[in-house]
C-alpha cells in the first residue's frame, strides 16, 4: 500500500503496487518534473527498472488508451483526496 506525506503535514493512503497494477510518480511524470524523490518500503523483495521520464512521457502522450488510463488514475487520485 502507498502512502504519500506532504510537506503541509498531511498524509494519504492511495495506491497499491503489484504485480499488476501501481504507479508511482505518474503525477510527476505527466507534468514534466526533471526530478522528484519517492521512498517506497517493501515487504517483499522487489525489481527496480529504472527509465527517464521523458520516454515514459513520449510513451503516453503517443497512446490515446494508455493516456485515458492514466487520466483515470489521476482523477481517482484527485477525488480519492478531495473527500468525494
Amino acid at each position: 500500500m502507498g502512502q504519500r506525506r506532504y510537506k503541509d503535514g498531511n498524509e494519504f493512503s492511495y495506491f497499491q503496487v503489484d504485480k499488476k497494477s501501481g504507479n508511482i510518480g505518474l503525477l510527476e511524470v505527466l507534468s514534466n518534473k526533471e526530478q522528484y524523490v519517492a521512498t517506497i518500503t517493501c515487504l517483499t523483495d522487489v525489481t527496480v527498472v529504472k527509465l527517464e521520464s521523458a520516454v515514459i512521457y513520449e510513451l503516453i502522450m503517443n497512446n490515446l488508451n494508455l493516456l485515458r488510463k492514466c487520466s483515470f488514475l489521476l482523477a481517482k487520485d484527485l477525488s480519492n483526496r478531495s473527500g468525494v
